[in-house]
């Protein structure tokens, strides 16, 4: 009986499956959806992670849960951009929800950027001992190199750019929201969830994401969620009076 608490502590939803990545039975399986040419949201379960191609690499954002997630998401990637290797492992925060499947990216040299403050717990995470772990091949992940965003994290490969913004926020420090200008997308986690109807009145989490995007100077069109669908972002922002 006691496994049931500890999955509900691990994974944080209460679906009923053996399965430990997504409910397969809401589930057609996680699969790359493209939202805009080269960007694509891995959905398919209750948590998700959004992919950027870039010229000679790609750009992911979130692991979620575990590392057969992220080992589904790297073989889906790994299929759609032609075995481009992921460069780059950006995690919105530190919740093991969505960045519990660190290692699997880390195994593959994925540079891991982080907001500041989240590194020294990233170090000591990479650096644990996973003997156990039945969905990686053991190897020493403690030099895994970890950026700390303070406020802007851009990467370019000088026709595409992608963008990180440090936001403040009730829910978790250090928390990251991601954006691909060229194709005015964002990503956020936890601080909203795109696809549901707005409620009459908004929560402190949606306030906060739409003055961190006023903050940062950026006009997205559309936001992708760790958790939840692909939704406009202008009646979020209308609603919030900006």
């Amino acid at each position: 009986p006691y496994q049931w608490v500890l999955r509900r502590q691990f994974i944080g939803p209460s679906h009923d499956s053996e399965n430990p990545t997504y409910d397969s039975r809401a589930s057609q399986g996680l699969r790359l959806t493209e939202i805009a040419p080269g960007v694509s949201h891995a959905a398919g379960g209750s948590h998700h992670s959004l992919v950027v191609e870039m010229k000679d690499y790609v750009v992911v954002f979130d692991a979620p849960v575990s590392d057969r997630q992220s080992n589904m998401v790297l073989s889906a990637v790994r299929a759609k951009y032609l075995r481009k290797p992921i460069k780059y492992l950006v995690l919105t925060h530190h919740h093991m929800d969505h960045a519990g499947g660190i290692r699997a990216y880390a195994a593959e040299a994925a540079t891991v950027v982080v907001g500041q403050g989240a590194g020294a717990h990233f170090r000591r995470v990479l650096a644990a001992p996973y003997t156990l772990n039945p969905d990686l091949t053991a190897k020493d992940l403690g030099g895994t190199p970890i950026v700390e965003v303070a406020d802007k994290w851009t990467v370019s490969d000088g026709t595409r750019e992608v963008e990180a913004y440090v936001i403040a926020n009730p829910h978790v420090d250090s928390m990251l929201i991601g954006y691909v200008p060229s194709a005015r997308v964002g990503f956020v986690t936890d601080i909203w969830i795109p696809g549901p109807a707005l409620p009459a009145q908004l929560s402190p989490l949606q306030l906060a994401l739409v003055a961190g995007v006023k903050k940062a100077g950026i006009s997205p069109e559309k936001f992708a969620g760790g958790h939840g669908g692909v939704a406009d972002y202008a009646p979020l922002a209308e609603r919030a009076g900006n």
